[in-house]
């Protein structure tokens, strides 16, 4: 499977922005060996993406993998705001149509990160849910989530995700998710095939 694995922002942010970036790049860059210890095929933005300012990149993150033709495309993100939890988003509208690939990723993600650190998951979560339109999920032309692994000013959580196995359990959890639902969609392809 071709997995498009973008880290959140650019390299041309600063404060908070930037430190979610540096950890989140830490996150991609383990996040790719484990897809190809898993025989998948990560696509990963190439850098001079990730030296643009940020709206610019997150738009060139969108045509690099809708150009790429990947199967999936995860944005990966640490939240911020004052909560005390995880999540995983995936696309919906305001007429209630969902990506149902992406509410089924989103699931196994959002599972996978209650495992891996200890505060709570709130499940998967639509972006209608969340009161937001974001791009990453609207414009790809692929099954897209968008990980908030936890919060970045949350001092117990910021100071589990600067400790170096942090960035680690964040990968591990993602790429676990992502086994599972790639395992799902075979099996499904089987049964189709079997059937017809």
């Amino acid at each position: 499977m071709r997995i498009g694995v973008a880290a959140g922002h650019s390299a041309r942010t600063d404060g908070e922005r930037r430190w979610e970036w540096e950890r989140c790049r830490t996150v991609q860059s383990r996040l790719g060996e484990l897809l190809v210890y898993g025989h998948h095929h990560p696509v990963v933005p190439p850098k001079e993406i990730y030296a643009l300012d940020n709206d610019a990149a997150l738009a060139a993150k969108i045509a690099y993998f809708n150009q790429a033709h990947v199967d999936l495309a995860v944005e990966l993100h640490l939240n911020a705001g004052g909560g005390q939890y995880s999540t995983c988003l995936y696309w919906s509208d305001d007429e209630g149509h969902v990506s149902e690939a992406g509410r089924a990723l989103a699931g196994h993600i959002a599972r996978q990160l209650a495992a891996a650190f200890p505060w709570r998951s709130v499940g998967p979560r639509s972006q209608g849910q969340m009161g937001r339109d974001l791009a990453f999920l609207s414009e790809t032309t692929m099954p897209a989530v968008l990980v908030e692994a936890g919060f970045k000013d949350d001092p117990l959580q910021r100071a589990y995700l600067e400790r170096p196995s942090g960035p680690v359990q964040y990968a591990t959890a993602v790429f676990q998710a992502l086994c599972r639902y790639a395992d799902e969609v075979a099996v499904e392809g089987e049964s189709v095939r079997a059937a017809s």
